[in-house]
């Protein structure tokens, strides 16, 4: 919804599967309840402030989450949906415009995996600090009983 920027989550079949390699594997989805270790990873081909141009190299940092009700005080709106992470002081490592879809990805603290914690969905301006990203656990069920069409004989999207 570009209005609420509310279910920002899409679905993109390739029609052929891309090989793995040994040291390649799809990412995990996180569970709603999975917590995580204190710095979290983005990632994207973004501006890397608002006057630039976007990167012709893919660009990453390191970020905390920020719990929702610290969150709520600068991003209004925000809603379950919804996952903050970056720094509330107004400066450091953020997404920035052409990151849209982007990662943020967490190690889980029971098993140490990597999963996808969040998908950017926007934020203000790039020197803001903090970006807001479609809380991939609100959407884990949707998700799953989506890709499952794709291994079903017979199905189509």
């Amino acid at each position: 919804n570009d209005v609420t920027v509310l279910n920002d989550v899409a679905i993109i079949n390739l029609g052929e599967k891309i090989p793995h390699e040994m040291c390649l594997e799809p990412i995990q989805l996180a569970e709603e309840g999975d917590e995580f270790q204190e710095n979290c990873i983005i990632a994207g081909w973004g501006k890397t402030s608002w006057e630039s141009k976007p990167t012709l190299s893919l660009m990453k940092g390191e970020v905390p989450i920020i719990p929702k009700k610290q969150c709520s005080t600068v991003a209004k709106g925000l809603q379950d949906q919804h996952v903050c992470a970056g720094n509330l002081l107004r400066n450091g490592t953020t997404t920035c415009k052409g990151d849209s879809g982007g990662p943020l990805s967490c190690r889980r603290k029971s098993d140490n995996k990597l999963v996808l914690v969040g998908v950017v969905s926007y934020g203000d301006k790039c020197d803001n600090g903090m970006s807001i990203f479609a809380k991939v656990s609100y959407f884990t069920e949707w998700i799953k009983t989506n890709t499952e069409k794709q291994k079903q004989p017979g199905s189509t999207w």
